[in-house]
């Protein structure tokens, strides 16, 4: 079934793109009719059944290859054989297809066939003294020759053990000398039989050429009164009441010669409706079988059709056009399934056809009838609202796609009623096809607005799809301000949904969330597994001085629920999630937290951030519940704000991270918003943020954002405005920064350093004075090991018998900053050409801390100063950088590292140091190279230094040591 569905695909496909020549056997003539059956007078056998049943019987028998004594012309084809089917059809063709259904067969290719009751029959044997058989004889004389194949006494295989109910069939395939095809019948019944039905009609080389009948087997749909078959599996249905009388006859005529139609339809008009185009023509006179109509790019002519080839609707590569239509109808439509454009011209091609003949179809392809149609400005489908104010909103539309036909214009409209007869002032608004945002402003309050936007050319668009929405009401200005949500309806709060469809609603109370004050309503959402949001009226206080404002609302905790049921409170400048800032997250669960003891409405109380006072602002609260059996609603009642007059002195300051996100930054120059908690909450809450360690590695604003500049651990510190001794720290965790170095310069000259030689570096480069100040030579790699110590060789010009003093820079940490502690000074060289044989020689250690991997080195050299910091800006001299590759030194007493294992690390304080070694000590380095601990047993505490990465250097008595990282969070 697999292989002939695919066989059937490609044929659709090839027929589709290119087209195929014309089915001729669907354009035979067809009638039927009253006759006389004859049995032949001189026939020749072709088989008769010795028995009834076993070899001897007639049951599926093909007989091939037998000869029509004339050419006889089916389907375009001349044939000279055909192969007999007892099963009631003949076939033509090398191969003869199986079974009893050749019209619907499509197991086998075959070049046609000619179905007069196709069943799986069986011959009569001695039944009532009827035995069947199967003959042939050409009867009259040429050119009005007839070939005779006839079955006599045969029955569907259903009823052949029967011998008193059974049907007994003669019937004749006639096929004249001139194509045309007589079957006659001679239908028999005895008693009433089983049912059956059979295929009648033709088929010619494909399953999709066929010409059939189709019954029932009732009075208005019998053999006498059959119907065209509307696919290759309808049949005929044979019982006692519907077969047709003795001598009944179909007759199948081949259709006659194609000729080209002599004229061309014409008036070919438009109805254009949005990207719908609507044509219609006058038929051609004399009238046309069918019509073929392609479109084209305005001014583009097809290629013309070609004679023998039926074409569908799509687009085609050989006529280089879409097709439209092929059919006998005198109008057709193009729309967006067919390509249709908008603001498109496009040029509509008719061409008058013949088809029902032979050879066809057939083409008038001299002056056929065109024109032109415009469709009008796409649909605009995609319209959204946005950022609403008491007095405005934001509509934004994704543009469609357009042709370039003629100009058009968007046309708004805004209403406040949906069937907009009330259009408010300047309504409708128009936008230039450039545009995709419109700002609606001059509007009232809270208020519901509708909209509906369409393009607009010489004709008029489609209307998008109507949208509302609502602007805010009148912001609040004075505190306190309170919300009962005791009222019938949430006024200026709005509920809008971030997922699912369980919203905040008011309510009196439910089995999972009972009332809090009996009789009245507080906000419910219920468990199903949905995310709402719950937005407060905008609030303006900008206008007024508060030291602290803060907000109080009863929530509602259960003993039940799941683990990520939450309620959360967030403040933004907008009304949505967006940059917001969230002030609290509530478990449901009294369990989790901030743990309760007892089930019930509790009551919160959250400062909101000084930094929103001065502008407008939105509560909102969050509302998210799993769904399931583990998950029950959420409460929310009595929301209000109160202004704190003579703020009492904080007592403490937590620094967190806002939404609870990691301590840490990831991404290059990426950001972190931190928040201080200031108890009590009475107190006032203003803070001012700086970095009190790692103050080159990020920076931080006044409102507690921090942004990464280079890798490390930064400190971070919100400290009192009215209190500084009061503060908050937090260390944060930054990496996968860029490591971006500082230039140095030399403002007042250069004296170039001329010779490096380092760890596999030798690199001599210019003595002129006109070098640049700093040469970046990153690309020569050098190669140290940890512990290991190096010479290192310079020269260098000192412009004439002056000193050039020479300091090294090396970034151990590799955190993109030279620090103090990785510079080394070399000491000096004087009065040298950097040419000559002055040189300086002396040495560098690496350090047991340095960072595995490549790293930055600079080397400086200042006129007459030892005072040489990397980031350089005065006097003279030259600065160049190399790469140094730091490998583990495996030579210095090292170990494989499975002797020793340091656990757990990550660790929150104590790390144990299992090995079977005896160990002199433990130093603890941070990342920049700086000793900060030594301790001497197996278990090793971190309790005193801040969260980050150490190095820890194990020394054994021995002599061997080793080294790890180590992580604290």
């Amino acid at each position: 079934m697999q292989t002939n569905y695919t066989k059937t695909l490609a044929f659709l496909f090839l027929v589709f793109i290119y087209g195929t020549t014309s089915a001729q056997i669907v354009n035979y003539g067809f009638s039927q009719s009253a006759g006389t059956f004859e049995d032949l007078t001189n026939p020749t056998l072709i088989a008769e059944p010795t028995t009834l049943t076993g070899s001897g019987s007639i049951d599926d028998n093909k007989y091939n290859a037998v000869a029509i004594p004339f050419s006889f012309p089916f389907n375009g084809t001349t044939f000279t054989a055909l192969n007999i089917h007892a099963d009631g059809f003949i076939s033509f063709g090398a191969t003869s297809p199986s079974g009893s259904t050749p019209i619907s067969n499509s197991a086998t290719t075959f070049d046609g066939a000619i179905s007069a009751v196709a069943n799986d029959m069986h011959a009569l044997y001695n039944i009532d003294g009827r035995t069947g058989s199967i003959s042939t004889q050409e009867v009259g004389s040429a050119p009005n020759r007839e070939f005779v194949i006839q079955w006599m006494h045969f029955r569907p295989y259903v009823g052949s053990t029967s011998i008193t109910s059974y049907f007994d069939w003669s019937f004749q395939i006639r096929l004249k000398e001139n194509g045309e095809i007589n079957i006659v019948y001679d239908l028999k019944v005895t008693g009433t039989p089983t049912s059956a039905t059979a295929q009648v009609g033709l088929r010619g080389a494909t399953g999709s050429d066929f010409n059939n009948r189709y019954s029932t087997g009732i009075a208005t749909s019998n053999w006498m009164v059959s119907a065209p078959g509307s696919s290759n599996t309808s049949s005929m249905t044979c019982n006692s009441t519907s077969l047709p009388s003795p001598g009944y006859t179909y007759t199948w005529v081949p259709p006659s010669p194609c000729v080209t139609p002599s004229s061309q339809p014409t008036a070919l008009t438009f109805d254009v409706q949005g990207i719908v185009i609507n044509g219609s023509f006058t038929a051609a006179n004399p009238r046309a079988d069918k019509y073929l109509v392609l479109r084209t790019p305005q001014g583009t002519a097809p290629g013309l059709p070609q004679n023998g080839t039926n074409y569908t609707t799509g687009n085609n590569t050989t006529l280089n056009a879409y097709v439209s239509y092929s059919g006998s109808n005198t109008n057709f439509t193009d729309n967006a399934f067919s390509g249709i454009e908008g603001n498109t011209a496009y040029t509509y091609t008719v061409y008058a056809v013949n088809t029902a003949c032979t050879g066809g179809p057939v083409y008038n392809t001299t002056t056929p009838l065109t024109s032109n149609a415009i469709s009008c400005p796409a649909p605009i489908n995609q319209v959204t609202s946005a950022n609403p104010t008491m007095n405005s909103f934001a509509l934004n539309w994704t543009a469609p796609t357009n042709g370039n036909a003629v100009p058009f214009n968007y046309v708004i409209e805004v209403a406040t009623n949906n069937d907009f007869s009330s259009l408010i002032a300047g309504s409708p608004f128009t936008q230039t096809s450039s545009q995709t945002t419109f700002l609606v402003t001059g509007l009232s309050s809270n208020t519901k607005y509708f909209y509906r936007l369409r393009a607009v050319s010489n004709c008029n668009g489609v209307y998008s799809s109507i949208g509302n929405i609502s602007t805010l009401c009148e912001a609040i200005t004075a505190l306190p301000y309170s919300e009962s949500f005791n009222a019938a309806d949430l006024s200026c709060w709005s509920t809008p949904m971030v997922t699912g469809t369980a919203n905040w609603a008011l309510s009196t109370g439910s089995s999972e969330v009972p009332t809090r004050i009996t009789g009245e309503r507080q906000m419910i959402k219920a468990y199903n597994n949905s995310n709402a949001l719950l937005i407060s009226p905008q609030f303006d206080f900008s206008a007024q001085t508060h030291e602290l404002i803060r907000m109080k609302v009863w929530i509602y905790r259960n003993t039940n629920g799941h683990t990520t049921d939450v309620v959360k409170f967030h403040v933004n400048t907008t009304n949505s999630l967006s940059g917001a800032t969230e002030l609290l997250s509530v478990s449901l669960k009294t369990t989790l937290e901030p743990a309760v003891t007892t089930a019930g409405w509790h009551n919160y109380i959250i400062a909101i951030p000084q930094s929103y006072y001065a502008a407008p602002f939105f509560v909102i609260a969050q509302g998210i519940t799993n769904g399931g059996s583990s998950s029950y609603g959420l409460g929310i009642d009595e929301f209000s704000l109160e202004a704190i007059a003579n703020a009492t002195a904080p007592t403490s300051i937590t620094v967190t991270t806002q939404n609870s996100a990691p301590a840490e930054i990831t991404t290059s120059g990426g950001t972190l918003q931190l928040a201080a908690n200031v108890l009590p909450l009475e107190a006032n809450q203003n803070v001012t943020w700086s970095i009190v360690e790692g103050n080159t590695l990020a920076t931080i604003s006044s409102t507690g954002l921090l942004t990464a500049v280079v890798n490390g651990t930064v400190k971070v510190r919100a400290t009192s405005v009215i209190n500084n001794t009061v503060f908050g720290e937090l260390q944060v965790q930054l990496s996968n920064q860029p490591l971006v170095y500082c230039t140095p310069n030399f403002s007042q000259g250069t004296e170039p350093i001329t010779l490096v030689e380092f760890a596999g570096i030798s690199n001599t480069s210019p003595a002129s004075t006109s070098s640049p100040a700093y040469e970046n030579f990153t690309s020569i790699v050098g190669t140290v090991k940890v512990g290991n110590t190096y010479p290192i060789r310079l020269k260098g010009n000192t412009n004439g018998s002056y000193s050039g003093y020479f300091k090294i820079y090396i970034d151990w940490n590799n955190n993109g900053t030279f620090e103090d502690s990785e510079g080394q000074s070399l000491g000096y060289l004087s009065n040298s050409s950097g040419e000559d044989a002055v040189e300086l020689n002396a040495e560098v250690t690496v350090p047991v801390t340095a960072t595995i991997g490549n790293v930055r080195m600079r080397i400086m050299k200042k006129y007459q100063s030892s005072v040489i910091p990397a980031c350089n800006t005065d006097s003279y001299g030259q600065a160049e950088d190399y790469t140094l590759t730091v490998e583990e030194n495996l030579g210095i007493g090292d170990f494989d590292k499975t002797n020793f294992k340091l656990y757990p690390n990550p660790t929150n304080d104590i790390v144990n140091l299992l090995t079977d070694l005896e160990i002199k000590d433990v130093k603890i380095y941070n990342q920049l190279g700086q000793l900060v601990s030594i301790q001497k047993t197996s278990q090793i505490s971190l309790s005193d230094v801040a969260n980050g990465i150490y190095i820890f250097h194990i020394d054994f008595k021995n002599g061997q040591t080793a080294k790890q990282k180590v992580i604290k969070k």
